[in-house]
């Protein structure tokens, strides 16, 4: 069989405004004990694991287990964070046909829309503020090429601009993160030339009280406007209030820090197996979600695939084991049905001829079919050549060990 060409088809499914318009039509299933960008987070309670996988929400009991599915299906579910008083996860989902902040109970069950976005809208980093009552997002600006972050109270689901889309002095914000004591919301701000390598990020904090915003983390000046000396982003406040841990570039690796908010002193805490979006974009922000432990003396991150406890006191890792059982639901394969044509060759003009092997039959293009290529049986073992136009559509070619 020779590979003629490749044709693109549309499923298109009826479907009204409250569901998915493409209907599952294979299903793949595997266990696993490992995931990328899994964007784990801790209960209040310090209990349960909440985390996503291939568009998914699971739990797993904070010493490790067996992951329990909460949100499975055709949606895109993701970056589940609990609520302040652990009675609901908001996360985000293409559930309706556009991403949108939904809440659950920790089992998955009452899911409910926050959000009521339409379009292609894209979202990133819900969490919470330190009530329970408004859920903090990044959303996509096309336009700018850029995110705004926004405030978005769950009893009316009408959001509000907090950082706007700026200039080059911040261009972007992801990755926002409130204060225990609801004073503060860290976040990660876009400085400078998009073009620049790595891009630059720094972190900020705004004083919810007053709108006062103040760079706690940025990079020292550059002697030249594309050499970047430094890349700081996912700030995350620890729960005492007293330290901040935050991801950064460091050579070709992501790597946590910590920043005492008191003393300011900044040092090294951990290496992770995991690598940055720095040089994408920021879709589900530019590393994957970590949590503190209620102590405020441990993280749960995403690290190498697996599930650790990281200790902030002098950056040990502990495996925090799981296994998950994956259904996971796939769209109707688009790919057509190609069949090979046998009988006569009919054509005006051959191209691109290719014998085979064994020197018994011949690949070729025929000038007045388009698109599509042919073959027929050789009379010897001498056929071959032909000339090489630009970028041809069809150029057949014999496998060495054709059969």
């Amino acid at each position: 069989m020779i590979l003629c060409g490749w044709a693109a088809s549309q499923v298109i499914a009826a479907a009204d405004s409250s569901t998915l318009p493409m209907r599952p039509g294979r299903e793949i299933t595997f266990t696993t004990e490992e995931g990328t960008w899994l964007s784990p987070d801790l209960s209040p309670n310090g209990r349960l694991i909440a985390f996503e996988l291939l568009g998914d929400l699971y739990v797993v009991d904070a010493k490790g287990g067996v992951a329990r599915p909460i949100a499975t299906g055709m949606p895109f579910d993701s970056q589940p964070v609990f609520s302040p008083d652990g009675k609901r996860i908001a996360f985000l989902s293409d559930r309706t046909g556009a991403e949108n902040v939904w809440t659950a109970d920790p089992d998955g069950s009452d899911p409910r829309p926050v959000t009521r976005f339409v379009g292609n809208v894209i979202l990133t980093s819900a969490s919470w503020s330190v009530d329970g009552k408004t859920i903090f997002v990044s959303r996509f600006h096309p336009d700018y090429v850029a995110f705004e972050l926004l405030g978005v109270p769950v009893a009316t689901g009408e959001p509000h601009v907090i950082v706007p889309v700026g200039d080059d002095k911040q261009s972007s914000t992801v990755g926002a993160e409130a204060s225990s004591d609801g004073r503060w919301l860290y976040y990660a701000s876009q400085i400078g030339s998009k073009d620049s390598e790595p891009p630059a990020w720094v972190i900020r904090r705004r004083d919810l009280t007053t709108n006062a915003e103040e760079t706690l983390v940025e990079p020292p000046r550059s002697y030249r406007p594309d050499l970047v000396l430094g890349t700081f982003f996912r700030p995350l406040p620890s729960p005492d209030g007293k330290l901040l841990v935050y991801a950064t570039r460091f050579g070709s690796e992501m790597w946590l820090r910590v920043l005492d908010l008191q003393t300011r002193d900044d040092r090294w805490l951990v290496k992770l197996g995991q690598h940055d979006e720095l040089e994408s974009a920021p879709w589900r922000d530019l590393a994957p979600h970590y949590a503190f432990t209620p102590d405020s003396r441990a993280l749960i991150v995403n690290d190498g695939g697996k599930l650790s406890r990281i200790s902030l006191a002098d950056g040990a890792k502990t495996n925090v084991p799981f296994i998950a059982q994956l259904r996971v639901p796939l769209g109707p394969l688009n790919r057509p049905v190609i069949h090979e044509e046998t009988g006569p060759v009919h054509t005006r003009i051959i191209q691109w001829p290719a014998a085979s092997p064994d020197g018994k039959r011949l690949a070729l293009r025929g000038t007045d079919l388009p698109g599509r290529c042919r073959r027929r049986r050789a009379a010897g073992p001498d056929h071959g050549g032909g000339g090489l136009l630009h970028e041809p559509r069809v150029h057949p070619r014999w496998p060495l060990h054709h059969r």
